[in-house]
């Protein structure tokens, strides 16, 4: 008889955390393909609540709402990816091409030579000026003038801010930080460098530094519910609870309806093993995502902690209907059907197992 693999279920519950927006992603890619163009800009959406400054999915959205005609939205969406990567090609190419449908024909990098031309103190246009630069592979140029406009304006937080992003989007983090501090100390109040600062550190694992950050974050803005689930998802890799639960709940009194926040809450309550409000959580989540698979693994791995058997199968089942290569779905459902006497059906689903993982299940003693 095989061994329940209850050490993967907790194991599941700490790590999913990272991939939060594929559901959303998955789920969009569907409603494209089915010409739902609508229903996929929520779910793109709901993505960026969740991760607010991911590029990729704020060009994915600007697709969508072209496809919707919605060109004003688009061109905000493509602006936002540029800034955040600068040397996002792709993105800036569709940012043309939006203006062009606006009716703006003008090279948008003639515009802005043209506006430093008449006023050489124009930062804006200096920014923007890099921005286009970068995104265009010409990263010396770049720099070179935010260098310029740092020279006519040292003490304008936006330059470091800027180059900070530069820096971010080559993965040269330590330069990052440095400028993002540097515009810190120019403008205090300057919320997002703190965020994007409070992001650096989080990657780099240093999950107390991080939640400092968020925390000035939403003293300056407290209706920024991304900084609040950042700051649970530190506090919950730190094994601080209480502090991860309470910020997941800030996080859902600005957004009641974040589904990752309520399956933040249902990691912690899992953790701590309050297994009924754990249920409630991922049912939450199911309710307003009803595709989220971890959600429906973890609420299955609850039940079956539970000896909720049928239940636990139902969710298992689910799973595999949403994700037929979810390795501990198959595993945890065989030690279900090994219960009931299925050996064929425990086997079958081991075997998928071993062929999705390539090595033998980890087990406790």
């Amino acid at each position: 008889m095989y061994r329940k693999l209850f050490v993967v279920v907790l194991l599941a519950f700490a790590a999913i955390c990272c991939n939060k927006p594929e559901n959303h992603l998955q789920n969009a890619d569907q409603f494209l393909n089915q010409g739902k163009v609508s229903d996929a800009i929520e779910s793109y959406k709901k993505a960026l609540e969740e991760t607010p400054d991911n590029p990729e999915i704020l060009y994915q959205l600007g697709n969508a709402y072209l496809k919707n005609a919605q060109i004003d939205e688009a061109i905000a969406s493509f602006d936002k990816a540029i800034k955040i990567k600068p040397d996002y090609t792709e993105a800036h190419e569709r940012l043309s091409a939006s203006y062009k449908l606006q009716g703006v024909t003008d090279d948008e990098e003639t515009i802005c030579k043209n506006a430093i031309e008449s006023d050489p103190k124009n930062i804006a246009a200096y920014v923007r000026l890099s921005v286009l630069y970068n995104n265009k592979g010409k990263t010396e140029d770049a720099f070179e003038v935010l260098n310029k406009a740092k020279e006519i304006a040292p003490y304008d937080a936006t330059v470091p801010f800027n180059t900070a992003i530069l820096y971010q989007g080559s993965n040269e983090l330590d330069k990052a930080v440095e400028d993002y501090k540097r515009a810190i100390q120019l403008d205090p109040k300057l919320d997002m460098a703190y965020y994007n600062l409070g992001v650096i550190l989080q990657q780099k694992g240093q999950f107390a530094e991080a939640i400092k950050k968020y925390q000035k974050m939403v003293e300056l803005k407290p209706s920024d519910s991304g900084a609040y689930m950042n700051m649970g998802i530190s506090a919950f890799a730190l094994d601080r609870l209480d502090d991860a639960e309470v910020a997941y709940k800030k996080a859902l009194e600005i957004n009641k309806e974040l589904p990752e926040a309520h399956y933040g809450l249902g990691m912690i309550y899992a953790k701590k093993k309050e297994y009924e409000n754990a249920i409630s959580s991922n049912q939450k989540v199911i309710e307003i995502f009803p595709e989220h698979t971890h959600a429906h693994f973890n609420l299955a791995t609850i039940y079956h902690l539970q000896d909720q058997i049928d239940n636990a199968l139902g969710q298992y089942s689910k799973v595999l209907e949403l994700d037929k290569r979810y390795p501990e779905a198959y595993y945890n459902r065989a030690q279900i059907y090994e219960s009931k006497g299925m050996k064929a059906e425990a086997e079958a689903d081991i075997e998928m197992f071993k062929s999705l993982t390539q090595q033998p299940p980890k087990t406790g003693e």
